[in-house]
């Protein structure tokens, strides 16, 4: 099953590594671990937050806000756990799972 991983600042969770049509407007050249909303370069092994199926992070990204995106890659056991699971069972979604013991982390369907 292909994945998506989400790469992203340690320290306030802005996405890194953006797709190149996201990347309109920076300078060339600028390090992919350094952040533009708060300037914190992160570090290489730190970067890679979680992965997930592209089917779960489409509907992530229609249900969460951009700041309930950046509380999902700095913490996405805690934001799965008390944020995300009532926001799909609402919706009727099925449940989803936290793997903490790959590398990156993955998010995933039960």
């Amino acid at each position: 099953m292909k994945m998506v991983t989400e790469y992203a600042c340690e320290h306030c969770g802005a996405q890194l590594l953006k797709p190149a049509p996201e990347l309109r407007g920076i300078t060339p050249g600028k390090a992919g671990n350094s952040c533009e909303e708060c300037g914190h370069s992160t570090d290489l092994g730190k970067m890679a937050r979680f992965q997930w199926p592209p089917s779960l992070k489409a509907m992530v990204d229609r249900l969460c806000n951009p700041l309930e995106r950046k509380q999902l890659r700095l913490d996405p056991e805690g934001f799965v756990s008390n944020q995300l699971h009532s926001k799909l069972r609402a919706l009727g979604k099925p449940p989803i799972e936290v793997e903490p013991g790959s590398t990156p982390i993955t998010i995933r369907f039960k």
